[in-house]
C-alpha cells in the first residue's frame, strides 16, 4: 500500500488520551496513511499502548525522539514520510473519522499548498464536557476559495494551529520548512505555522469541523510555567529563517509583527507581575522599532488590537494599569 497521507503524533506520558487520539487516527475513511508515534522517552505507559497498536495494525511506527524535542519530533515524522501529504495531531485531541479524507480531496483538486479546516474546541468529559466551535478564519468569503497569501496577507490572522491542516511535502521540502527544534514542547508550531503562510501560494480553507482539541489536559506544554517566555524565542527563529529572503521578509513583515504582538499579549495573562513589566519593555521596544521602519499595517489588527498597540507605543505605564483592572 502506497499511502496518501502521513500522520504523525509527537508523545510523551499521554496515557490518558492515546487511545482516543490513535483510534481516531487509525479509523479514518482514507486507509491509505501511516502513522508515526514519535515519543520522547514516556515513563507511563504510553509507549506500551502505541506497540500494541503498532503490533495489530502495520500502518503504525514508533519513532524515538532522542531531543526531547516536539519540533525534532514532527521534523521526523516529515523526514520520514513516504506520502504526499503530511498532517499532525496532538495525542491529546481527536480528529473526525473523515478529516484526511475530505482534506486530501480538496487538496488534490485544487492544488493548493495546504489545506485546513475548522475544529472545535473541548473540556471535561460524558455529561460534564462542554464543547466550542472555533472558526479558522472570522471571514466567511475565505472559505472554499484558493487564496494566494503571497498577494493578501490578511489569512495571517487566521488561527494559528498547524494540526487543522494537510500539508504537501513537496511544498514543504522545496522551501525547506520545518519546526523549530528547541528543547521541549512549546511553540514550535508557531514558526512552522507562520513559515507555511509566508511561502505558500495557494491555500484552500474547508467550513467543516474536523479537529478536536481538548483544553483541559493538565500537563499540556501551555500550561508549563516555565514556557511562557519560549514565544519570544519562536519568533527568533521566524525571523532568523526569513530575514535573509529579503523579497519574503518585505512582505510578511508587517504580518510577523502583528503575530508577535498578539502571541505576547496572550502570554501576557500568565505571567507574574515583574514578567509583565518586563514583557512590556520588550513588546514596546520590538513594537516601536517596527513602527518606525513603517511596518504596522492597521488592516492587519482588529480594532481592540490596534487600541492596545497605540497604548503600548504611547506608554508602558498606560498600557499596564489598562491590562492590570482586568485581573
Amino acid at each position: 500500500m502506497n499511502p496518501k497521507v502521513t500522520i504523525i503524533l509527537p508523545t510523551l506520558n499521554m496515557e490518558p488520551y492515546i487511545r482516543q487520539s490513535m483510534d481516531s487516527v487509525l479509523n479514518q475513511t482514507l486507509k491509505e496513511i501511516e502513522v508515526f508515534v514519535v515519543d520522547a522517552s514516556s515513563t507511563d505507559r504510553t509507549r506500551d499502548i502505541v506497540e500494541e497498536y503498532a503490533r495489530k495494525d502495520p500502518r503504525v511506527s514508533l519513532l524515538e525522539d532522542i531531543k526531547k524535542s516536539t519540533g525534532y519530533a514532527k521534523n521526523i515524522g516529515i523526514e520520514r514520510s513516504s506520502a504526499p501529504y503530511v498532517a499532525i495531531v496532538e495525542p491529546d485531541d481527536y480528529i473526525e473519522p473523515d478529516m484526511m479524507e475530505k482534506l486530501y480531496k480538496a487538496a488534490e483538486e485544487t492544488g493548493a499548498d495546504f489545506v485546513k479546516g475548522d475544529y472545535g474546541a473541548f473540556l471535561g468529559e460524558g455529561d460534564e464536557r462542554f464543547d466550542f466551535l472555533k472558526s479558522t478564519s472570522t471571514l466567511s468569503s475565505d472559505y472554499h476559495r484558493i487564496i494566494d497569501p503571497q498577494k493578501d496577507n490578511h489569512c495571517f490572522g487566521w488561527m494559528m494551529y498547524e494540526w487543522l491542516g494537510l500539508y504537501r511535502k513537496s511544498f514543504l521540502n522545496k522551501y525547506h520548512i520545518r519546526h523549530n527544534e528547541s528543547p521541549g514542547a512549546a511553540y514550535q508550531d508557531t514558526g512552522f505555522w507562520f513559515l507555511t503562510f509566508a511561502y505558500a501560494e495557494s491555500i484552500y480553507l474547508l467550513k467543516e469541523c474536523f479537529y478536536h482539541y481538548r483544553c483541559d489536559n493538565p500537563y499540556a506544554s501551555i500550561k508549563n510555567p516555565n514556557n511562557v517566555f519560549k514565544i519570544c524565542k519562536e519568533y527568533d527563529y521566524i525571523r532568523n529563517e526569513l530575514e535573509s529572503n529579503h523579497t519574503v521578509w518585505e512582505r510578511v513583515a508587517p504580518a510577523y509583527y502583528r503575530g508577535y504582538f498578539y502571541d505576547n499579549c496572550a502570554l501576557y495573562l500568565r505571567l507574574s507581575d515583574q514578567g509583565r513589566q518586563s514583557l512590556i519593555t520588550e513588546m514596546r521596544k520590538t513594537m516601536t522599532e517596527a513602527g518606525e521602519k513603517g511596518l504596522l499595517d492597521r488592516s492587519l489588527y482588529s480594532d481592540s488590537e490596534w487600541t492596545d498597540l497605540s497604548m503600548l507605543l504611547r506608554s508602558g505605564e498606560e498600557f499596564y494599569n489598562a491590562k492590570s483592572e482586568l485581573f
